[in-house]
């Protein structure tokens, strides 16, 4: 089986992004937040441009000119060792 995998924490850290500035930007709380940090729940697709969107806006503006956001930041797609991919 296949998983995506959500760096949201690493992510939040290199543009040095608060969970509370992320929380408001969305309008969400930061239990939600925290959720996707723990990998107990993940965005939908629709909220990770939302994310993405976010982060950009309101990131460090050295870090992102230095470093610009890419969605391969957020988001890895991991194929399982076990899966037969005939």
């Amino acid at each position: 089986m296949s998983q995506i995998i959500f760096h949201l924490t690493e992510t939040m850290a290199r543009y040095k992004v608060s969970v509370k500035a992320l929380s408001e930007e969305l309008g969400i709380s930061t239990s939600s937040i925290a959720h996707w940090r723990s990998g107990k729940a993940k965005p939908s697709l629709d909220r990770l441009n939302e994310v993405m969107s976010a982060l950009s806006k309101i990131g460090d503006p050295e870090q992102i000119q230095a470093f610009p956001l890419r969605l391969s930041d957020v988001i890895e797609w991991r194929v399982n060792k076990d899966e037969n991919l005939n």
